[in-house]
């Protein structure tokens, strides 16, 4: 999904936000996420990352307040080569969020 001119810091918190309401709006209760974001990572399990200088970390924290469990994880992008590549493979135009039923060929390997 397109965002728009954005930091990789910003990108990432984007990413992470739209994809944790997805989950939650789905109905999920528990939920790991594997992110090689780092800095991400750190901002969100900071003991007072609701009182963050990046609004969009106050609305993260606030969504994973609801009732469910969340975890946010860190691994190097070489631990996750198949979510690198469909990363790097994506539209950057497209307006949409897209969801894949199926993983495209090129991960399957990977997978």
């Amino acid at each position: 999904m397109a965002i728009g001119k954005s930091s990789p810091l910003q990108a990432e918190l984007w990413a992470l936000f739209i994809g944790l309401k997805y989950v939650w709006d789905l109905g999920f209760m528990t939920l790991q996420v594997q992110t090689d974001g780092k800095e991400v990572v750190t901002m969100l399990n900071a003991m007072h990352a609701d009182r963050s200088t990046f609004p969009l970390v106050c609305v993260i924290v606030k969504l994973r307040q609801k009732r469910w469990m969340t975890d946010i994880i860190w691994i190097p992008r070489e631990g996750n080569r198949a979510a690198d590549m469909l990363a790097k493979s994506t539209v950057s135009s497209a307006l949409d969020m897209i969801l894949l039923h199926t993983p495209p060929r090129c991960l399957i390997p990977l997978l």
